[in-house]
């Protein structure tokens, strides 16, 4: 099955029907998702999303996603236009505020930041950190999904450097100490756990001793027909009021305007883990 969906992404369809305009495909989304969303109600099917069931998804995962981030691309809303784009752009402008922030950690003078993923699942981000800075920052990555890490630890090998990548979960963080990452961040992780999504900010707040940067789902960015999507698929709905509860300053947030999924849209958070007075 895993299979069948790489290859709709490595061969396109160029007879498929697109929408030019984005407006008119997400008029169109807005009745598919009601009716999509009636009928799995009408059904009884599972609408709640949670971390078990993400990890039974997960764990039968062979290399598709690899293959598709290397040779895949996919229709989708980039700037503006409806149009084909590869899985490579996609990645690249999710990272691009991550990469933004370890720049700017060793212009600050740090020598070698220590930076941690959560959620690393397919580990293509840790592979194209360590393809851009090498061995000059410490990276380590945690998942919950054992297979899914040994999947990606045998199609990257090398192109991972020296990152240590383990088995944890980000609602605990046992495997990581308290102010102990320079930088933590997510892609899409925490859009998995819409019930547990302060739980997991207030972990990623824990062990960083820095900023955090979420390139997640924020549900105030998001149209009629991205919400709609949301609920159907059970995502992240409340990661804005969690980085406020927990008492993180807010550098830097937009929406994201090229994504993989038009209907998933990512908006990037870049928040200060702020320091109580009396630990100053």
């Amino acid at each position: 099955m895993k299979r069948d969906m790489a290859d709709r992404f490595l061969k396109p369809r160029s007879t498929m029907f697109r929408f030019r305009s984005p407006g008119l495909f997400y008029r169109w989304q807005i009745i598919r998702q009601t009716l999509s969303f009636l009928n799995r109600l009408r059904k009884d099917r599972e609408v709640r999303r949670y971390a078990g069931r993400s990890l039974d998804e997960y764990q039968a995962y062979d290399d598709f996603e690899q293959r598709i981030y290397e040779r895949g691309s996919t229709y989708t809303y980039n700037h503006g236009k409806m149009k084909l784009t590869s899985f490579k752009d996609v990645r690249d402008y999710a990272l691009a505020p991550v990469i933004k922030e370890i720049n700017t950690l060793i212009a600050e003078g740090n020598a070698k930041p220590r930076v941690l993923e959560a959620g690393c699942g397919n580990c293509i981000n840790l592979m194209l950190l360590h393809k851009e800075f090498g061995e000059h920052i410490e990276l380590v990555g945690i998942d919950i999904t054992s297979q899914r890490l040994k999947v990606a630890q045998t199609y990257w090998g090398d192109k991972l450097g020296s990152a240590k990548i383990m088995v944890d979960s980000v609602l605990e963080l046992k495997s990581a100490e308290d102010s102990s990452f320079d930088l933590v961040f997510s892609v899409h992780c925490l859009e998995q756990l819409p019930y547990d999504v302060d739980q997991a900010v207030k972990m990623m707040k824990r062990v960083s001793r820095n900023r955090i940067v979420f390139v997640e789902p924020v549900w105030e960015n998001h149209n009629i027909s991205q919400k709609l999507y949301t609920l159907y698929a059970d995502h992240v709905r409340t990661l804005w009021p969690a980085v406020l509860s927990n008492d993180l300053k807010v550098i830097d947030t937009y929406a994201a305007e090229l994504m993989a999924n038009p209907l998933n849209r990512s908006g990037i958070i870049v928040a200060q883990k702020t320091v109580p007075d009396a630990a100053r």
